[in-house]
């Protein structure tokens, strides 16, 4: 599923972040020198990062985070079915911290986003 599926279904990611242009998205291949996938890449262009709203009242203030289920058998979580999301980075996020910390993370990865204790999601990718 592409990310133009889900906003046809209803599903909508607001973003208080720029909107992003195809160069954008270039501009950020020629930094990592790498292509992202096509669906991260139409996430981006999409909604550019941001938190992700799971308020059930107007009097929850905290119910910025979604859990995500990892495939069964997925082979590197097979003692945690899921994990969760508080804040995924535009992709002015993604450039700083890839500037300011390429030499101390594993090659071939990006920082994309934080959970509720502000550990940082990683992305990787092969050039």
């Amino acid at each position: 599923m592409n990310f133009q599926d889900a906003l046809d279904k209803g599903i909508t990611f607001p973003s208080q972040h720029r909107k992003l242009e195809q160069h954008d998205i270039a501009d950020l291949e020629i930094i990592i020198q790498a292509k992202l996938p096509e669906q991260y890449a139409d996430y981006l262009l999409h909604a550019n990062g941001g938190g992700i709203n799971c308020h059930v009242t107007s009097n929850d203030r905290h119910g910025y985070a979604s859990v995500i289920h990892w495939p069964e058998g997925n082979g590197l979580f097979d003692d945690k079915e899921y994990t969760i999301v508080q804040y995924l980075f535009n992709i002015d996020w993604i450039v700083s911290y890839y500037k300011e910390w390429k030499e101390h993370i594993p090659p071939h990865t990006i920082v994309i986003g934080t959970d509720p204790g502000t550990t940082f999601y990683f992305f990787g990718y092969w050039s």
